[in-house]
């Protein structure tokens, strides 16, 4: 089945370049239909759902940019589509979402009481023996860490011929860019050359304080 996401361009900063001192390139995943990354995930795991686990139904969990893309690979495959938010979300978010043909559901103070009751309307549509649903995360999923692993595939295809990266810096929120990021390197055979920095934001910097702890850190938000 084709790609629901885009292949996108990479360019070389020159502001970035000559702020730091060396060549810095930006992938444009902003110019997916979603606006971000997250439709690559969503979309490998959406199709296999589809043509894997015979699913017509998909439910996800999100604060934004996850279940948007949701949304649109569903619509894209013809799929009904429900999107639990949080409390918190925008109501942009929650427009965006409904815009695409999701049915949104309001439900929790943050983002694990939302993905809680995500995970409670999977297990009643199948207990019920209605529509079979799949429950699509929005970052712990490996289908969509090998979604995310395309991005460093086409970096490489995109690249001056010779050129491999020193490093790739790449934001963490629940880690699925990351971990497509890392299966992506190591399939480029650029384990032992690239480096990758993952970039968290304070209050939202569980990586950090887990990989600090020693132990696995959670952060409501």
């Amino acid at each position: 089945m084709e790609a629901i996401h885009l292949k996108t361009p990479l360019i070389l900063s020159r502001t970035l370049s000559d702020r730091v001192g060396v060549r810095t390139y930006l992938k444009l995943d902003n110019l997916q239909p979603t606006g971000s990354f997250k439709v690559r995930g969503m979309g490998v795991a959406t199709q296999r759902a589809k043509l894997e686990q015979d699913c017509i139904s998909l439910v996800s969990s999100s604060g934004g940019n996850a279940g948007l893309a949701t949304a649109y690979c569903g619509q894209q495959l013809g799929m009904h589509t429900t999107v639990v938010l949080p409390e918190t979300a925008t109501d942009l978010a929650k427009r965006k979402i409904a815009s695409l043909g999701a049915e949104v559901v309001v439900r929790g103070g943050h983002w694990a009481e939302s993905n809680a009751f995500a995970e409670t309307l999977v297990e009643e549509s199948r207990s019920s023996g209605g529509s079979k649903a799949v429950l699509i995360h929005p970052f712990d999923m490996p289908d969509l860490w090998e979604g995310h692993s395309t991005l460093v595939d086409e970096v490489r295809e995109q690249l001056p011929e010779g050129v491999t990266p020193s490093a790739i810096f790449a934001s963490v929120g629940g880690g699925g860019l990351l971990m497509g990021i890392l299966q992506g390197v190591k399939r480029a055979g650029w384990r032992e050359d690239v480096k990758v920095v993952p970039c968290e934001t304070f209050g939202a910097n569980a990586l950090a304080l887990s990989l600090e702890r020693n132990e696995r850190a959670e952060i409501a938000i």
